[in-house]
């Protein structure tokens, strides 16, 4: 029941609203307050200030945590050490530092005068009204417009991490988008009064135990009117033939039942926009929130007015649930720790039923999980991912305390479906009920019982499936991206696509679904561009083929850093499909086909060369030293890996080349420090027999920079503002040095090192640079944000200052970056100087059609998808695929590589492909500039190659 209590409206509201603005530039907002009942608004307009260092260290920080991916299942029982659990336990550690980092920025920013202010004028409106000391108060955040990065970082952040909710009456509560011209009632009290609880527990894939949060609602169904839980009441105990909660038995549900509150449990997760989510209902279903908008429709017209995901990754979910007209729901940010969830959800509702309000409930749950361990590592950022979302308009919910039992009645049925015919449940125990309470009374036994029989297990299989079968060993070609995980399908490391029916499906070897599934997302053009999934197709068709036709598959293996993992993997997921398919147009015509693969996956066109077909095992890294090494290690220590597609920065190649020494050929496309020789006796330390490159080094980009600005500066000096200790920048600023010993000037370090832990000030550096007679500037920051914001900060310090408008600018490949889009203004880089900022890449978008792999590329990706790290992956993979024809064998391609005659001449994107010492020869197609100038992308900025 719900009801309204009269008597005690909400005296303020106060909403802070986000009108425009982002990170880089700072944000324009509006404090809006109403008062009374009848909310009659003032409002304050503001500038809060840039933050470019809390949208970086943001992305750093949730990028490591989501590289935790498996912490929504069981962590490991104490008596298991193993070396995974120790990699584990780096990650741990290191995303533990990364959410300190990112926890001073944000804390920086708050600090900043402008919050400082806004925090005076809300404590100053509080003090104005009639309101009791104690009285909790919302906050409500809408944020207007932003970009879809800010946008998802604002939604993101931890705001209670601001000084003003640290009081205890205060909390930042969210607001929908597509809810703020939504009517809903004024601010008056809503009381659930016994209410209804729908309670859907999904699929505990992974381990997940649901049970106990079965239990949590069980011990207060005294407080409510009826809680009915599917796929079973929560009165019994789960059996192995229980129903399962299937799309038709949900909708149904939803459409008949008069509940007040929707509970969710198992595993979720929201689209890239966070305007939709999708639940895991079961093992192999999945059901997008989009899907149910009837069934939800009909059930708020039936009561619905309160929603809780005990589940991950939950914004997406929210904002398509209040957008629909839900007023309350309560979901986690980012994915969470499966005990932490069960946790909060017991918290949640003792402080809920306590009188709380529901977003004082949610606040009091969430510090209790600040304690949060795995692996023995306190992540107290756990704490940061409760959030409540509610219109500003909406009343406060609160559960009222009603003095009297629950109503007496029929329990609740065993839910049936089709599948599942309805039978009485007996009264007596039945083994496995009894099994299931023991299990839960003697986890830690349990967890044992199940670790000695999965390695006997493992033991017998070991010994006796040779006898019986003679299985090929499985050759592999790996992609690595950025957290530490291999994957040929199993989960998706950068995807956010709604996959997660396709994923459980290659998991456990349905492959024909999986293809269907992952079909099915290529052919919806909002994920079209999405090359994990593109990859993970035709790794299915690949393993269906080989299942059910004795074709043939290798493996490849690529490593790629944080930041360009989707620029890399786009190159590769191009040639894997070219080889697999014959041509990237054989692939889109099938693609096309609505009905495609609905008979038979065998009848695709798409069939390999000579019966083979190419599989990508993708596996991610984070940037520290330790977890390059340790996955580096993993690679090479899988024997069905023919070779590795390395996405390693010159920083850290040269910590993983021993580990590929004699074992396995690595070939990078993206690291160009120069390697060591006689001439160069402080380059990389390569092995030019199993690390090779297909970008060239900085000797080759030196002599391009030195024919251009020669002629330009006369014998002026080309100052060169660098990041130090970087090995790619060290190298690139000692060749350029070499090549204008007679022009060239290194600056001062202390005032212009770009290094993304200095303390940068571009107007020292400016003036550090006063007395030279300068004629140009060649910037080169590391493959860091915060490095690459250094120098286009100092880009801006010498566009205000008129002296140093002549000046030729020039920038190292580090530059091409979307922060040089987003940062551009209709004057920065082209017409407040003679030629712009001219920036050296290997590779660039031509202004026709180009070559074949640019036209694929187009097709496949859209324009402004592909760029000079996709070529050159594109021809890394190109690379080991010739390579390896026609005998595959990791032991044949380090040979035909390191072979004087082996090169690359046909589909390439950057021309024919030698190697003499590990390194490519650089021909005339590798010496390219671009600048900045105004165009279409979502910056209103493009990269445009010139002719210089």
């Amino acid at each position: 029941m719900v009801t309204s209590a009269s008597t005690a409206p909400r005296r303020i509201s106060i909403r802070l609203r986000i009108l425009r603005g982002s990170f880089d530039r700072g944000f324009q907002v509006e404090l809006v307050v109403w008062h009374g009942s009848e909310f009659q608004p003032q409002s304050w307009s503001m500038i809060l200030p840039d933050a470019p260092q809390v949208l970086s260290s943001y992305e750093a920080w949730r990028t490591g945590y989501r590289m935790l991916g498996g912490m929504c299942a069981p962590r490991p029982v104490e008596t298991q050490i193993t070396s995974n659990r120790v990699e584990s336990r780096l990650r741990l550690q290191e995303c533990e530092t990364l959410s300190k980092t990112f926890k001073s920025h944000l804390q920086h920013w708050f600090g900043h005068a402008a919050f400082l202010g806004l925090r005076a004028s809300i404590l100053g409106i509080i003090k104005q009204e009639p309101i009791p000391d104690q009285e909790p108060i919302p906050v409500f955040l809408e944020i207007c417009d932003a970009k879809p990065r800010d946008r998802e970082v604002l939604y993101g952040i931890p705001w209670h991490l601001w000084d003003l909710f640290s009081s205890s009456r205060f909390e930042m509560v969210l607001q929908a988008p597509s809810a703020a011209n939504r009517n809903f009632s004024a601010g008056q009290v809503t009381q659930l009064t016994l209410p209804s609880i729908l309670a859907v527990f999904g699929s505990n894939e992974g381990g997940l135990q649901l049970q106990d949060d079965r239990d949590a609602l069980y011990r207060v169904r005294e407080r409510c009117g009826q809680i009915e839980a599917i796929p079973i009441p929560i009165e019994a105990a789960p059996g192995p033939d229980d129903p399962i909660v299937t799309p038709n038995l949900l909708v149904d549900k939803l459409h008949d039942s008069h509940c007040q509150i929707l509970f969710f449990a198992g595993h979720s997760t929201s689209n890239e926009f966070l305007t939709d989510g999708q639940l895991q209902i079961n093992d192999t279903h999945v059901i997008s929130i989009d899907d149910l908008q009837a069934s939800i429709s009909e059930a708020i017209r039936n009561g619905l007015i309160l929603a809780i995901f005990n589940s991950c990754d939950g914004l997406g979910i929210a904002n398509a649930l209040v957008g629909m007209g839900v007023p309350y729901v309560v979901v986690m940010r980012e994915r969470i720790p499966d005990d932490a969830a069960r946790r909060f959800l017991v918290h949640f509702l003792d402080e809920f039923l306590k009188g709380a309000p529901l977003y004082m409930a949610v606040k009091r749950a969430r510090g209790r999980l600040a304690g949060t361990q795995v692996d023995g590592v306190l992540l107290p950022f756990v704490s940061w991912l409760p959030v409540t979302y509610q219109h500003p308009a909406q009343a406060d919910l609160i559960w009222s305390h009603v003095p009297q039992s629950r109503p007496t009645g029929p329990k609740p049925r065993p839910v049936t479906s089709h599948s599942h015919p309805a039978q009485p449940r007996p009264t007596r125990l039945s083994f496995w009920q009894h099994f299931n309470q023991w299990r839960r009374q003697n986890r830690w036994k349990f967890g044992m019982l199940l670790a000695l029989l999965s390695a006997l297990g493992a033991v017998l299989l070991g010994y006796l499936l040779p006898l019986f079968l003679n299985w090929p060993q499985k050759p592999v070609i790996t992609i690595a991206t950025n957290d530490g995980k291999i994957s040929e399908g199993e989960q998706t490391l950068i995807s956010k696509a709604p996959v997660l029916q396709g994923i459980g499906d290659y998991k456990f070897e349905r492959y024909e679904q999986a293809i269907r599934a992952f079909h099915k997302v290529l052919a919806d053009k909002r994920t079209r561009n999405d090359p994990e999934i593109l990859i993970y197709w035709n790794n299915a068709l690949a393993e269906y083929r080989k299942k059910h036709f004795s074709a043939k598959s290798v493996t490849l293996a690529a490593s790629v850093l944080a930041g360009q993992e989707a620029e890399i993997l786009r190159g590769v997921a191009q040639a894997q499909t070219e080889f697999n398919c014959g041509s990237i147009q054989t692939f889109l015509k099938e693609l096309q086909q609505p009905d495609a693969f609905q008979t038979d996956p065998y009848d695709s066109q798409c069939q390999g060369a000579d019966q083979t077909l190419l599989k990508i095992a993708i596996a991610t890294y984070a940037s520290g030293s330790d977890d390059v090494e340790l996955l580096a290690q993993r690679l090479v220590d899988d024997d069905s890996i023919l070779g590795v597609v390395g996405r390693y920065i010159s920083s850290n190649i040269e910590n993983v080349s021993p580990i590929f020494a004699n074992r396995k050929v690595l070939i990078a496309p993206t690291s160009n420090a120069v390697r060591a020789s006689q001439n160069h006796p402080e380059g990389l330390d390569l092995d030019p027999n199993y690390v090779f490159r297909t970008t060239p080094d900085t000797t080759s980009i030196a002599q391009q920079l030195a024919d251009y600005v020669k002629p330009r500066i006369g014998n002026k000096s080309l100052m060169i503002v660098s990041s130090s200790q970087d090995a790619f920048a060290d190298s690139l600023k000692n060749e350029v040095k070499q090549e204008l010993s007679s022009l060239a000037l290194d600056a001062d370090p202390t005032e212009c090192n770009l290094s993304p832990k200095s303390n940068f000030d571009a107007e020292n550096c400016l003036a550090s640079l006063r007395n030279a007679k300068m004629g140009g500037v060649l910037l080169i920051p590391e493959v860091d944000d915060v490095s690459v914001e250094h120098a286009l900060k100092f880009l801006k310090v010498l566009q205000a200052n008129p002296d140093t408008n002549s000046l030729v600018l020039l920038g190292s490949d580090t530059l091409y970056n979307p922060l040089t889009l987003s940062s551009a203004d209709s004057n920065y880089g082209q017409a407040s100087y003679n030629s712009g900022i001219l920036i050296t890449v290997p590779w660039a978008r031509s202004q026709n059609d180009g070559k074949p792999f640019e036209k694929d590329a187009r097709s496949l990706f859209g324009t402004s998808l592909i760029n000079w790290r996709t070529a050159l992956s594109y021809d890394a993979t190109r690379v080991l695929i010739e390579g390896m024809q026609p005998n595959a064998s990791a032991k044949n391609l380090q040979a035909k590589l390191a072979s004087r005659d082996f090169k690359v001449t046909d589909r390439t994107a950057t021309g024919e492909i030698r190697f003499s010492g590990g390194d490519r020869v650089a021909g005339p197609d590798l010496q390219i500039f671009v600048r900045v100038v105004p165009g279409g992308s979502q910056f209103g900025f493009n990269f445009e190659r010139i002719e210089p």
